[in-house]
């Protein structure tokens, strides 16, 4: 079961002692193709009220050091993202997260920040808010050291995206590598969704978030 708790900690940027709320607990296995767990997606990635940075536990970037840190923060880039309009308050501090980790070179960290803004963005029905955090979520997956893991992703993030030729053709080479039962059962239902053009999610998803 999921608690919510309080943990107060000093904000890396800014200095100001901040409350954080953190969730603990199990979120349960995956419901998706694109490995979201289910229920409620957990509070990563926190935003700091004071100065804005967000990060998970307002900690340090690793790869940055406080000044470079600080001045991307505060530079257009990050600004621009923290006051999107087109994103939720959740998503947009998790694209934020992801900037810091594209700056940083951790592709993946970055990659895995923006699915997370996707599926917030899922929660809240904005659907053309979703779709392009999930190709920024891919752009940076790209990057990425390559893991079969982050292959299968790219493959669900193509194929959401609608470029179906593209999911089917990385699809088709990664059931040419050893896989566990588990991994083939995924991609052939990828094929499916593609042979159908469908973009949507393949499972059902959780359901719209409960606000506390």
């Amino acid at each position: 079961m999921t608690q919510i708790e309080l943990q107060e900690c000093a904000c890396t940027i800014c200095g100001e002692i901040v409350s954080l709320r953190r969730e603990t607990g199990a979120q349960g296995t995956s419901v998706a193709l694109d490995g979201r767990p289910a229920g409620p997606v957990a509070d990563l990635v926190q935003r700091c009220p004071f100065c804005g940075y967000c990060a998970p536990g307002l900690g340090g970037v690793r790869g940055l050091g406080h000044e470079p840190l600080s001045a991307f923060v505060h530079g257009p880039i990050y600004q621009g993202q923290l006051h999107n309009a087109h994103l939720s308050q959740e998503a947009n501090t998790n694209l934020c997260w992801a900037l810091l980790c594209r700056h940083a070179r951790q592709y993946e960290e970055a990659g895995r920040a923006a699915l997370r803004a996707a599926w917030l963005s899922d929660d809240d029905g904005r659907e053309e808010a979703a779709q392009w955090c999930r190709e920024r979520a891919l752009d940076m997956f790209l990057q990425a050291p390559s893991t079969l893991e982050l292959q299968m992703l790219q493959v669900d993030l193509l194929r959401r995206s609608g470029r179906f030729e593209g999911a089917r053709t990385h699809c088709q080479k990664l059931l040419k590598s050893k896989l566990n039962p588990g991994q083939t059962r995924v991609l052939k239902q990828q094929l499916e969704l593609i042979a159908r053009g469908d973009s949507g999610g393949g499972l059902p998803g959780p359901g719209p978030r409960k606000r506390l």
